[in-house]
């Protein structure tokens, strides 16, 4: 009777051990935004025509969305502007664009920063996009 008790434990032990512990998995990894419901800021080539596009979304309660969008090339002296502009709005929505020619074989970026306003209290975000101007060849 031992013996058959002393290897019940035993098998119970083990089983123990050999059972998988799952751990709970994360959730999606979000910005932890106050004020910002949601953003974008696009940046894509169709051969050497290059455009930034951008999308703020404010969240209920927004009085003001501000912000600036930026276009760099990078070249040997680092990050040279190419272009800027600015935009604000008083609903829950900003949009901002900017249409650039490219040159083949260089590295772009698109930097844009926002401020939101609800209640008097400021959220500020920056968002940057990276993409290459394709080298085309003639047929």
């Amino acid at each position: 009777m031992k013996k058959l008790l002393t290897l019940i434990l035993i098998a119970a032990t083990l089983f123990c051990f050999a059972t998988n512990t799952f751990a709970a998995l994360p959730e999606t990894i979000a910005p932890m935004w106050v004020n910002i419901r949601q953003m974008s800021n696009d940046l894509v080539f169709n051969g050497t025509s290059g455009i930034a596009d951008t999308m703020v979304f404010g969240k209920s309660g927004t009085t003001r969305i501000t912000g600036t969008l930026t276009v760099y090339v990078q070249t040997s002296n680092g990050w040279e502007e190419v272009d800027s502009t600015s935009g604000s709005s008083t609903s829950l929505y900003l949009s901002m664009t900017i249409n650039f020619t490219g040159i083949p074989g260089e590295y772009y970026k698109s930097v844009l920063n926002v401020t939101v306003t609800i209640n008097g209290v400021n959220e500020s975000e920056t968002k940057t996009a990276y993409e290459y101007c394709p080298i085309t060849t003639a047929n």
